[in-house]
């Protein structure tokens, strides 16, 4: 039996930070659906679920989205300020049944850059068996250094040109894909044998607080600019 590769989609109704998050207009769109159409082009998915417990995102999902989502009614004790992520995924999987090695892959709508290519990456190094558990990182070329003023990454002696320092990864916060037996065993997104993935867009940005929104919508906007004057006829 071949294992179902299954997307994600955590949302919940309240944010602190920006009112009303999840379902307000970024570009043209709510910004769940950002995520949510590039889940769907990916075309690797047997099944995407949203988890929601906001009418709103409820209301959209039926109306433009039919036979298309999936769509799960989380309940409001999970999705609280306090609550983390893996409560809802762990509600989630105590009401479906799925084999323990078929693949959960979460994805963030706070992350509306997010790509295709980026959700294929994950999705083919989990498959392939070697990893319990693939998340993406952002690769950041940024000399670190201690509050005693102590380098991490070079004598300060001889300091390495930037183009000739590898950088280091941290978690982008995007994109987790676990089997469903390590998420099962450990009630955690990430646990046994982890791989990552270098996602391609080095501007990525986390929606948490209002001036993420800014710079994210901001630079969406110039990517999109670009995009369209590729396609614009030249005038000689």
């Amino acid at each position: 039996m071949t294992n179902k590769i299954i997307a994600f989609i955590p949302l919940r109704k309240d944010s602190k930070g920006i009112i009303g998050k999840n379902h307000k207009y970024f570009n043209g769109k709510p910004l769940f659906q950002w995520i949510l159409d590039t889940a769907l082009k990916t075309q690797k998915f047997d099944e995407i679920w949203v988890a929601t417990n906001d009418d709103i995102i409820k209301k959209i999902l039926v109306e433009v989205y039919p036979n298309k989502v999936l769509l799960f009614h989380r309940s409001n004790k999970n999705a609280d300020d306090n609550s983390p992520t893996t409560h809802v995924v762990l509600e989630f999987l105590n009401e479906h049944t799925y084999l323990q090695n078929d693949k959960l892959i979460l994805l963030q709508a706070t992350s509306p850059q997010t790509s295709v290519y980026d959700i294929q990456a994950v999705i083919a190094k989990i498959i392939d068996n070697q990893y319990d558990s693939v998340l993406s990182c952002l690769r950041l070329k940024h000399f670190r250094w201690t509050e005693d003023g102590d380098s991490l990454d070079y004598n300060w002696e001889n300091k390495p040109r930037r183009q000739d320092y590898k950088g280091y990864l941290i978690e982008s916060g995007a994109i987790y894909g676990s089997t469903i037996q390590a998420i099962l065993q450990s009630k955690q997104l990430i646990s046994g044998t982890v791989g990552t993935v270098e996602i391609t867009n080095q501007f990525a940005i986390e929606i948490d607080e209002p001036i993420d929104w800014e710079i994210a919508e901001t630079y969406v906007k110039c990517l999109q600019n670009e995009e369209k004057k590729r396609f614009l006829p030249r005038v000689y």
